[in-house]
């Protein structure tokens, strides 16, 4: 080969090379555009999840958090809806390392706008009395959950959403929060459970009052009535939930499933067959070995080693 040849070698191999180096970028940029895509769309699935349920760890471990997320409708309980919680719901129960389950909103102002009313028009009666009932056996797998439930409640639970927070065993809301059952409004009543159990947790008075005039009630004044536990200041209400899930997953778990059924017992049985049940629910407890343990450390003075057994 000639000098010639030479030259026109060492002028060409600059150029091969920021060729492939522009070619290796462009590949690698494709590459990164491709990753971001899949990463855009895992996270949009993500936030696209009607109901989002989680378990918290370090320490949080033992809480579950199980989160409402249509914002298009202010979490309307569509049937849908209604049967991805209890889908949900029922994962919890065979959790064995839950121990307290915090229910929230992942939409700004809002738990539960309460029942999903476009759906509802394009419903047959017999459809409607089926959805009814889906949502009042929702209410009552809360209630019938082993573990302790806490509603941590930000903006409005109406209608159904409130419904569904009755349901809970305790309940935090914040000074924006409002709490109403408008059903009367709109030719219906409270039908999954709300006339049954809103006078129990309030008196039967207040609980006339809210159903037959259809009043809103504010966070403060649901403190007050008892309807919440607490009220704090709106953007806490999860924060003070997850205060008081870690102050339950403290106890030994079979300890608070046993005092969970003593109380739902002193709700709806006569006291003499209310006392029976607690009487059950301790003789359940004796063998345990938590009870051993909660025994042996108060005497070493140290915190206890609760192993659910």
């Amino acid at each position: 080969m000639g000098r010639e040849g030479l030259d026109t070698e060492k002028e060409r191999e600059p150029r091969d090379q920021a060729e492939l180096s522009k070619q290796n970028e462009n590949c690698g940029n494709k590459k990164r555009k491709l990753e971001d895509e899949i990463d855009i769309q895992a996270k949009k699935a993500c936030v696209e999840d009607e109901v989002v349920l989680e378990y918290l760890d370090g320490e949080n471990e033992g809480i579950a958090v199980l989160s409402l997320n249509r914002p298009s409708s202010r979490n309307a309980l569509s049937w849908k809806l209604v049967d991805d919680v209890q889908t949900a719901l029922d994962e919890v129960g065979r959790e064995q390392g839950a121990c307290c389950l915090i229910m929230k909103s992942l939409v700004t102002g809002v738990f539960s706008s309460g029942a999903d009313l476009k759906e509802r028009t394009n419903m047959s009666e017999q459809k409607v009395l089926a959805y009814i009932k889906k949502l009042k056996d929702l209410v009552a797998s809360l209630e019938e959950l082993q573990i302790p439930v806490i509603a941590a409640c930000e903006g409005a639970a109406l209608g159904g959403g409130l419904e569904v927070i009755l349901g809970c065993d305790m309940r935090v809301g914040t000074t924006s929060s409002m709490f109403g059952l408008p059903e009367t409004r709109l030719g219906v009543i409270p039908g999954a459970g709300g006339t049954v159990r809103l006078g129990k947790v309030i008196g039967w008075g207040r609980a006339r009052q809210m159903i037959l005039t259809a009043c809103r009630i504010s966070g403060k004044q649901a403190e007050m009535w008892g309807l919440l536990n607490v009220c704090v200041e709106d953007g806490a209400a999860y924060y003070k939930a997850l205060e008081m899930a870690r102050a339950v997953v403290e106890g030994a778990p079979l300890a608070v499933r046993m005092a969970k059924v003593a109380l739902k017992a002193a709700e709806r049985l006569e006291q003499e067959e209310a006392l029976e049940v607690e009487q059950a629910c301790y003789e359940n407890i004796l063998p345990s070995w938590d009870r051993v343990e909660g025994l042996r450390a108060w005497g070493q003075r140290r915190k206890p080693k609760f192993m659910g057994k």
